[in-house]
Parts: structure tokens; C-alpha cells; sequence
């Protein structure tokens, strides 16, 4: 069993400037003599019953020794001494780590923390907890503790933390983190190979496949490298990236045969050969991957249920997500793309069911309020819907879409003032939004403000000239022209007309 002594035993700091016994017993445990180090632990424990920390190092050089529950039951004599040892907190929490007891693992982390909240090494257990279980957010801010105060040029939980960016949509704090290795690597130094390739992840990730490649094939070339499966899948997703799709597809083929058991490279190849065009070889590869006999897990199927959604293939994307809510039924993302696929499908019911669902899970979840409401209008329940777009709102008051659509709902029953203010703070939040625009002109229009509704129209038709969409643009205008009453803004219209 390891326990890690990094962290080192508080209280030791407290004992005499002079090394004593504990100290000796520490080394011993260092150079890998446990069995001498407990026998120093039970005599300092002898003199002293009360010292917790002789406790801790006992329950240490115990753990060594595979000597389980007397290590257990020093460190926990050790935190009942003194409830504020959180070094034999974090003790704990290794041995229960080491033994399958991940979640008994975290409260002892836990503890350690409401001791120590800057405590190095038990924000780490806590942050690579967190990130297991999806707590992205959570576990950034416990590993950023977890990694102040390391070397800049230390690997591992620095690499660790620049995925979780990247999980989180932050590829510029990724790269910056990782830094120190793009430059050692630009100037020909030799950089650790998991650091490269969270490299040409975060540069994928801003939008510089090359970038990317380049880091990965780094990697690549070395021979001890040559079939880093990371590496590959890396290469494989910036060729496509590039629309390389023979390149990419090849990568990922050579990815796939190096790792058979691997799900990864079968979905990024099905993924190229969809982009390519293959489409028909795409949905065979995920055919073959989400066979029963093979035992997919949860988070296959639902990546080749949004790849089979992606391709229009709605029946195996239905059925490919209905098996991994079975898996995991408490995911309110499973629920969400279930949702979407039933849209698609046109069973607005199933969709409405699986959207509820999906909010019960996540009742904070924005999105998922928003989508309840959208279906319920769509079902012709509008009070409901109303109050959906409301619960929006409360908690993301510059929510374009709830503020759309209930100012919309509104209007409908007379509440013109009250719908005009909701179409503006939408015109706010997203002031170059098409929908936004012919809403807030269709309300204008409705309380009698021609000139708003022209204004409104105007913005409408010049974004529609900037997408190139001239005929719509026309007929938007044109619209604009015709009801505004101002003489200025009728010849600023008119102006644009003439320029089509």
C-alpha cells in the first residue's frame, strides 16, 4: 500500500528544534524500513499516549506494512487525540483510495480540508475525485490549491488540471498553465509526452489544428512513442480539423488497430469517415462498436448516439440513448440529447417526458427550464410555458430566448407594455439575434410604434445583407419602408433598398 508522505505529519513542526525520535522514524519510513519506523512510533507512543502525531506516524509505517486495520485504527486514534490532525485526515483517506472506498476516501479528504482549506495534497485527492465524477467546475477549483506552489516544469496534476479546462471550455488558461512546455518544446528541449498532447489538445481547442499537429506529432516521433494512442486520436481530430480526411482517417485506423478494445479511436474514425462523407461506413463502424455482445459502457453508447443523430439516423440514435439511460439513468445530459432526437422524430410528447426528466435531475439547469417551457408552449400549454421562460429568468435574467418568447406570450394576452420591455431586454442580451429583431418589430407593430417596428426591421434586413441573404433582406425593408412614418428613416431605407 502507498501512502503518500509528501504532505509530511503536523504537529512535528511543534516538537523540539532538535530531531527526536519521530523524525528518525520518518526517515525509516522513507528509505523503506516501516517495520523499524513502527517500532520508534510505539516508543515515542509509550512516553507520550497523547501525541497525535506519534499516532500518524504509526499508522503510516503500518499502512507500509499491508497492516491495515491497526493502520486504520492509529490514524483514527491519532484524529481523535487531536480532531485537527488533518495530515492523518488525508491518511485516511488514502488507505480507504487504496482499498475501493473512494467515496469514505473524499469525506476524509474532506475533513482534512475544513482544517487546512489551502492544504496541498488533500485538494488534489478532492479535485481527481470531482473530476471522476463529472464536477468539472468543482474539481478546477480544488486542483488550482492542489497545484500552487509546484515546480511550473511538474507534469501529472498541472496536465490533469489543463484537461479539466479544457472539459470546462477554457483552452486559453490550458495553454497558458502549459506554457512553460510549449516554449521548452519550441526551443528543442525534451518535453514529457502526456504534456505535449494536453498541448495539441488545448491548441485544437482555440482553433489551431496545426498548432496541434505539430505537438502531436512530436510526440509520434519518438520511438518510444511511436503508437501513443492519445497522440494518434490527437493527430487524427486536427487532420480533420483541417479537412485532411484521408490523413485523418488513416491515423485513426492505425489508432483503432493498436487499441481494438479501446472505444475512442472507432468513434473519432466514424466520426472522419461521416465528415468525408462515408456516411454509410460510419454508421457500420458504430453499429459494430454498440453491439450488445461487446458490453458498450454508458459513455459509448451516448457518444455514438449523438454521432448517429448527427448522421440523421434517428431510430439507432433513440434507441442507442435509451439503452444508456438505462445504464444511467440519473445523467440529465443523457435525457437532453434523448430529447432532442425525439424532436426530431416528432414525438413532441416522448421529447416533453424526457425534458421534465432532465430538469428534475438538474432543477438549476437553465437550458433544461427553457426547453420544458418551449415544449409546453408547442403542446399549447402557454401558463405553464409562461411560467418556465419565468423560472429562466429569475436565475438568468439576460436569457435572450425566455425573454423572447415570453414577451411573445405576453403580447398574445394584452399585456403590450409588459411584452415590449421583455423584447427589449432581449434586443440587449442578443442585439444581432434575427428572432430577437422580428420580435421586438412585431411588437412594436402591435402597440402602435410604427417607427420601432421600421427601426427594429431596418437592423433585421442589414444583418440579413451581411449573410448574404439579399431577397430576404428585400422583403424586410421593404416592410420597413412602407410603415415608417419618420421622414428620416423612411430615406435611410429606402437608401439601403436602392443599394440592392
Amino acid at each position: 500500500m502507498t501512502v503518500d508522505l509528501t504532505q509530511g505529519v503536523m504537529g512535528m513542526g511543534k516538537m523540539a528544534a532538535q530531531r527526536g525520535p519521530l523524525d528518525e522514524a520518518v526517515e525509516l519510513i522513507q528509505s523503506g524500513k516501516a517495520a523499524d519506523a513502527e517500532k520508534l512510533a510505539r516508543r515515542v507512543i509509550k512516553e507520550s499516549p497523547q501525541s497525535a502525531p506519534a499516532h500518524e506516524v504509526l499508522g503510516i509505517a503500518l499502512a507500509l506494512q499491508n497492516k491495515v486495520p491497526q493502520a486504520i485504527e492509529a490514524l483514527q486514534r491519532s484524529v481523535k487525540i487531536d480532531p485537527d490532525q488533518y495530515t492523518a485526515w488525508t491518511k485516511l483517506g488514502d488507505i480507504a483510495t487504496a482499498m475501493g472506498e473512494e467515496d469514505k476516501a473524499f469525506s476524509f479528504y474532506q475533513e482534512a480540508t475544513k482544517i487546512a482549506p489551502g492544504d496541498r495534497l488533500a485538494n488534489q485527492r478532492i479535485g481527481l475525485y470531482l473530476a471522476r465524477h463529472g464536477a468539472v467546475e468543482p474539481a478546477i477549483v480544488h486542483l488550482e490549491k492542489g497545484v500552487a506552489g509546484l515546480a511550473q516544469t511538474t507534469p501529472g496534476l498541472r496536465v490533469d488540471l489543463a484537461h479539466l479546462y479544457l472539459r470546462d471550455g477554457r483552452p486559453e488558461q490550458a495553454l497558458e498553465l502549459l506554457k512553460p512546455w510549449d516554449e521548452a518544446n519550441s526551443g528543442g528541449k525534451d518535453v514529457p509526452a502526456p504534456a505535449l498532447v494536453a498541448l495539441g489538445d488545448a491548441w485544437l481547442a482555440s482553433g489551431d489544428p496545426a498548432k496541434a499537429a505539430a505537438r502531436y506529432r512530436t510526440v509520434l516521433t519518438r520511438q518510444e512513442h511511436a503508437k501513443d494512442v492519445p497522440a494518434l486520436l490527437g493527430l487524427g481530430r486536427a487532420q480533420r480539423a483541417q479537412q485532411q480526411w484521408g490523413d485523418s482517417i488513416a491515423t485513426l485506423t492505425q489508432a483503432s488497430t493498436i487499441a481494438p478494445q479501446d472505444p475512442a479511436p472507432a468513434l473519432e474514425l466514424a466520426v472522419s469517415e461521416a465528415a468525408s462523407g462515408a456516411g454509410d461506413a460510419a454508421q457500420q463502424r458504430l453499429d459494430r462498436l454498440v453491439e450488445q455482445k461487446r458490453k458498450p459502457g454508458v459513455d459509448t453508447l451516448a457518444a455514438a448516439a449523438r454521432l448517429y443523430a448527427g448522421m440523421g439516423a434517428y431510430d439507432k440514435a433513440r434507441d442507442t440513448f435509451a439503452r444508456a439511460i438505462a445504464g444511467q439513468p440519473g445523467d440529465p445530459s443523457l435525457r437532453a440529447g434523448m430529447a432532442l432526437v425525439l424532436l426530431r422524430q416528432g414525438d413532441t410528447k416522448a421529447a416533453l417526458a424526457q425534458s421534465r426528466k432532465r430538469l428534475e435531475l438538474a432543477p438549476d439547469d437553465v437550458d433544461a427550464a427553457f426547453m420544458v417551457g418551449m415544449l409546453e408552449e408547442g403542446a399549447g400549454d402557454k401558463r405553464s410555458a409562461a411560467t418556465y421562460y419565468e423560472r429562466v429568468l429569475k436565475t438568468s435574467p439576460e436569457h435572450w430566448a425566455s425573454l423572447n418568447n415570453l414577451a411573445l406570450l405576453r403580447l398574445g394576452e394584452g399585456r403590450k407594455d409588459e411584452a415590449l420591455s421583455l423584447a427589449s431586454r432581449a434586443g440587449q442580451s442578443a442585439p444581432d439575434n434575427p428572432t430577437v429583431l422580428d420580435t421586438l418589430a412585431h411588437i412594436h407593430e402591435a402597440s402602435g410604434d410604427a417607427n420601432g417596428a421600421a427601426r427594429a426591421r431596418l437592423r433585421l434586413g442589414e444583418l440579413y445583407l451581411n449573410e448574404n441573404r439579399a431577397e430576404d433582406a428585400r422583403k424586410v425593408l421593404k416592410k420597413a419602408a412602407r410603415e415608417a412614418t419618420d421622414a428620416a428613416l423612411r430615406a435611410q431605407i429606402e437608401a439601403r433598398l436602392e443599394n440592392l
